[in-house]
């Protein structure tokens, strides 16, 4: 199953850190936040992390993908 992350999503970071996102949370980067700044229009595919425990699910995030235009 695909999961997207938008920006908006885990409420438009500025500094690394753990992030809520649905049911669980994301770890950015410096390097991830940079790339939103960039690009706030644009998303990281995720997935789930197999150390994921029930009722607490940590997200991976991927690839980075930017709006054309």
């Amino acid at each position: 199953m695909e999961i997207r992350i938008g920006w908006n999503d885990v409420g438009d970071p500025t500094k690394p850190g753990d992030y809520k996102f649905r049911d669980g949370t994301v770890t950015l980067t410096d390097e991830q936040i940079g790339l939103w700044i960039a690009a706030p229009a644009g998303y990281f595919e995720a997935a789930q992390s197999s150390d994921s425990k029930p009722g607490h699910i940590r997200y991976l995030v991927g690839e980075f993908y930017a709006p054309t235009t």
